[in-house]
């Protein structure tokens, strides 16, 4: 694919489409919009600088943090298997996950009930603009009782063009604060967060490590196997820091 700049937008405010996947786009600019919005482009004329026919998706800049308190703001669940095996955004109520890390809210795996056998239920974020990112580390809290072993967390992360997830980390990352607790569990074969955390922990990892593209989401995957459910897992408090947006690409 070829390289090419488009002359930034004029200091009008715009409205963003939203839409779940960016296909072929390109990031043209933010202008000034003040929590870091910026404009993504498809099927798009490059002699037209004034950009017309914008298709877009809304990005975040951090420094961000979402303690999902004030609603939803870009987050999604999507149910791959298992009946009633869901990520909710509420107040937890069940077991060792009853709380928040900050009330009211977290996104809990079914708030109000044990999580189902084999379960495969994804949690994504909103999208993140990394270009011209500095250190870059993505922190959120969590709180689980899960079935040890078999049971459990992972994040996954998608960058760029590239469709394919990869897993991010692997047990006790020299790049990572608290980052999984078991290299293969049973229920994917793939490293994770299982067992009980007692409580309410924090979670770092340092992005330095990662090939990111510049536009990035990330995706909480829990998966059970098909007996023995405990409580669940919930996260709260996610912080996407020390990034520095790049205005014109």
């Amino acid at each position: 694919m070829d390289d090419f700049v488009i002359e930034p937008i004029p200091d009008y405010e715009v409205e963003l489409i939203s839409i779940t996947t960016p296909t072929n786009a390109y990031a043209i600019g933010a202008s000034t919009d003040p929590i870091g919005k910026i404009i993504l482009l498809n099927d798009v004329d490059t002699t037209n600088t004034a950009c017309k026919n914008l298709i877009g998706i809304t990005t975040y800049v951090p420094t961000w943090a979402d303690n999902f308190d004030l609603g939803n703001n870009g987050w999604y669940n999507e149910n791959v298997s298992g009946v009633n095996a869901n990520w909710e955004l509420g107040q937890p109520n069940y077991g060792a996950t009853s709380s928040s890390y900050s009330q009211p809210n977290s996104w809990d795996v079914n708030l109000l009930t044990p999580y189902a056998d084999d379960a495969n239920c994804r949690l994504y974020t909103p999208y993140f603009d990394l270009s011209g990112a500095v250190h870059p580390k993505l922190e959120f809290w969590q709180n689980r009782n899960s079935e040890t072993g078999w049971d459990g967390l992972r994040i996954e992360y998608q960058s760029g063009s590239d469709p394919n997830w990869y897993v991010l980390g692997v047990v006790n990352d020299s790049n990572a604060q608290n980052w999984y607790t078991d290299p293969a569990l049973n229920s994917s074969n793939l490293p994770g967060w299982e067992g009980n955390s007692g409580g309410w922990i924090k979670c770092i990892y340092n992005l330095d490590s990662v090939n990111l593209g510049n536009i990035v989401q990330f995706r909480y995957v829990f998966t059970s196997d098909p007996s023995v459910v405990t409580d669940g897992v919930s996260i709260d408090n996610l912080w996407s820091v020390r990034f520095i947006q790049m205005m014109l690409h």
